[in-house]
């Protein structure tokens, strides 16, 4: 198993912290929970992990955890 923190911010905006995200590859099944703020830019620097995602999770519908799921949407 492999995880990576992808961003670890809180609801306050933050130049050195993205939103909350965490991808997570178990066996051959990769994983993303949580899409806040900036989660499209991280999933790009972990490449090649993010190439396919199989699963996006939602921990719960506060906006530091879905911001960026309608760009994520649009770009996976």
């Amino acid at each position: 198993m492999k995880v990576a923190l992808l961003g670890t911010g809180s609801p306050i905006p933050s130049p050195d912290r993205a939103g909350l995200a965490t991808l997570v590859r178990a066996s051959s099944a990769i994983l993303l929970f949580d899409a806040g703020r900036g989660v499209v830019i991280r999933l790009a620097g972990a490449q090649p992990l993010a190439t396919i995602l199989d699963v996006v999770v939602l921990t719960h519908l506060h906006s530091d955890h879905v911001s960026d799921l309608k760009e994520f949407i649009t770009r996976y």
